[in-house]
């Protein structure tokens, strides 16, 4: 197997577990902030309502997917420098396939009876969210800024006839 492949997918690899570890770090930590945040203010009734559990929804994938897509896309990035179009996507795949696992085996993955609404809210959203994440915490250390070219000079030449 060639040597920079191996190196690769090594970095992929960490990068994914990265994701991962950093899902459960960053939840904990929402989680405690939101209870606090709802208690402090006395609201924590607005999760009753469907605006109320979707604007949590949104905050907690900004917060917890997002960033954690980003730490391990900034780890990639970091160690890769070349290919990172096509390789930054395997990270929150790697991510998002662990915490599926663990979801399963904890029992935690119950579908609803709107399977489509599940489908979409627990699979697609995350996922998404994770590879956004990741490209841009890899392209954070890869940032490359073109130089601008030396401005020619134009002279014009007058002929005296």
């Amino acid at each position: 197997m060639d040597e920079i492949l191996r190196e690769k997918i090594i970095h992929t690899l960490a990068g994914g577990g990265i994701s991962f570890l950093s899902i459960f770090f960053t939840e904990g930590i929402f989680w405690l902030l939101m209870d606090y945040m709802l208690r402090t203010l006395g609201i924590y009734g607005v999760l009753a309502y469907q605006e109320g559990q979707e604007a949590f929804f949104l905050i907690k994938l900004g917060s917890v997917y997002l960033l954690s897509g980003f730490l391990g896309g900034l780890y990639v990035g970091y160690k890769i420098k070349e290919g990172l179009e096509t390789l930054m996507i395997f990270p929150a795949i790697i991510c998002f396939l662990g915490v599926v696992v663990l979801q399963f085996l904890t029992g935690m993955a119950f579908p609803t009876a709107n399977f489509t609404d599940y489908f979409i809210r627990v699979i697609v959203i995350p996922l998404f969210v994770l590879i956004i994440g990741s490209y841009l915490g890899g392209y954070t250390l890869n940032w490359h800024v073109e130089e601008k070219p030396e401005e020619e000079r134009i002279e014009l030449i007058f002929r005296e006839e």
